[in-house]
């Protein structure tokens, strides 16, 4: 076997030997046939990840981050994201994040919880959150004057305001 690389044979032993030893505890496999459609199946699946072009072990790396996607949505999104076509986000949309008031704010000095409402996306890849306040949170303005976590915030302002 070469280094970074599994032989199909190897692969499809490995999946015989789960199926011996795993699936059939769950599945009650009681029939070769039965068996051999599972194996089909496992096949298929396979050969979909062959398709991918990734190692095995570029695949195991990845696997506990996945939280039960297929091997075909991670192509999509590996190709969206080689193709400019994928922005992840600090936050999702509906989530609090906190903004540090300036002496010029009608409250004063301080912090705002603001929920956000929407992300706008200009064409050059940057972006800013809409949130029940009149303002805008730009991605450049999140950790300095925009933060995810209060405690976070609360730090900003006090360094800011030399306590």
């Amino acid at each position: 076997m070469e280094t970074g690389t599994m032989k199909i044979e190897d692969a499809l032993m490995g999946v015989a030997e789960f199926i011996r030893k795993d699936i059939k505890k769950e599945y009650c496999i009681d029939t070769v046939e039965h068996a051999a459609d599972l194996f089909a199946k496992f096949r298929a699946e396979l050969d979909t990840y062959r398709a991918t072009g990734y190692t095995p072990e570029q695949i195991n790396v990845a696997l506990p981050f996945m939280c039960g996607l297929t091997i075909e949505r991670i192509v999509e999104l590996a190709r969206a994201e080689e193709q400019g076509r994928l922005i992840t986000f600090p936050c999702a949309v509906g989530s609090t994040i906190y903004e540090i008031r300036n002496k010029e704010h009608a409250l004063g000095v301080g912090i705002s919880p603001r929920h956000t409402e929407s992300i706008t996306i200009n064409e050059d890849g940057n972006y800013f959150y809409s949130h029940q306040g009149i303002g805008r949170a730009w991605r450049l303005d999140i950790g300095k004057t925009v933060f995810l976590i209060r405690e976070e915030a609360e730090a900003a302002l006090h360094e800011g305001l030399g306590e």
